[in-house]
């Protein structure tokens, strides 16, 4: 039940990261711009990422700049069932991002872009679709509306080997009338990618 957490424009740098035991690593990105590295924090794994059943990542990006964390492999990934990353309703909050909600119930855009509320239009959509590596925005209509999910990004040298779940959804709204953010990101580059029926990418 170990914690490890890393704040603002960390680094950290080891051989090999295991995560057992119901262990968790929490990041919260610091920002980046437009001349500094596409992330915002970074975890430098030179050989293998190893977590166990029960023990999960959770990613938060910088709330309203949108820097992000990266995690860089040098071999391989494996995620058991029953672990993983989470960046949930951890990408751009109400007020905040590209695509945010037009006032009033407009809900947050970034893939595609926002619904339409009552009183306002969704947000426009943004980023890459080769290259997603920004978070979702919120809605509208302070202060009920759901933030954006965030970003999970992984690149491995080798093969990654996910029995377990990635998610970067954005929230619901809080109570009725509200609007809901927009989905995150999930990036993964690698050799080989190797999926089971336990496999879960969720990003909505």
């Amino acid at each position: 039940n170990g914690a490890f957490g890393l704040m603002g424009n960390s680094l950290l740098v080891c051989s090999n990261l295991t995560l057992t035991n119901s262990g968790y690593l929490s990041i919260y990105s610091g920002q980046t711009n437009s001349v500094g590295p596409d992330y915002g924090a970074l975890v430098s794994v030179r050989a293998n990422l190893s977590m166990a059943s029960g023990s999960w990542v959770y990613a938060y990006s910088d709330n309203t700049n949108g820097g992000s964390p990266l995690f860089a492999i040098g071999q391989d990934m494996r995620v058991a069932d029953g672990g993983g990353f989470s960046a949930d309703g951890r990408g751009f909050t109400v007020g905040y991002g590209p695509g945010k909600g037009n006032p009033t119930y407009g809900g947050g855009g970034y893939g595609g872009k926002g619904g339409d509320g009552a009183g306002g239009r969704g947000g426009p959509a943004y980023g890459f679709t080769n290259a997603p590596i920004l978070p979702g925005s919120a809605g509208a209509n302070l202060p009920h509306a759901g933030n954006g999910g965030g970003v999970v990004r992984a690149e491995a040298g080798g093969i990654v080997t996910l029995n377990g779940t990635l998610r970067a959804n954005g929230d619901a709204a809080f109570i009725l009338h509200g609007a809901g953010g927009a989905g995150g990101s999930i990036f993964l580059s690698c050799g080989k990618f190797v999926s089971t029926n336990t496999t879960r990418l969720w990003a909505y």
